[in-house]
């Protein structure tokens, strides 16, 4: 029985796997499991609320390339590829981002202003 050879979806959840050049472009018609299901339908896809209006423009652009794809495997690769680096992407910035925070909380605790009580000013 030989081993599978990880998509990049699967590797970026198994941090442990290792992924090779040739695993970004392996064509597999699997799919990562939905929570729910999906429809093929744009119009149809229930996504998350979002009150910041942070993910519009993804959700437009990805919409406008799943329309592209057209059946072809190689298009569909290549889409998975661009995000699973995205999702990299996103993890590694918001690790950055979390650690700088808390520097940054840190340092402006440690800098803060006591104010004086009433009952230290006489």
């Amino acid at each position: 029985m030989s081993k599978k050879t990880p998509t990049v979806v699967e590797a970026l959840i198994d941090s442990s796997s290792e992924v090779t050049h040739e695993a970004t472009l392996e064509v597999t018609e699997e799919a990562a499991p939905a929570p729910e299901p999906v429809s093929h339908n744009p119009t149809l896809i229930v996504w998350p609320t979002d009150i910041w209006g942070l993910t519009k423009d993804v959700k437009a652009a990805i919409i406008a390339a799943t329309s592209r794809i057209n059946g072809q495997a190689d298009k569909k690769a290549l889409l998975d590829a661009t995000l699973a680096i995205a999702l990299g992407h996103l993890a590694s910035k918001y690790q950055s981002d979390t650690e700088s925070r808390a520097v940054q909380i840190a340092k402006d605790a440690r800098d803060a202003v006591v104010e004086p009580t009433q009952d230290t000013l006489f």
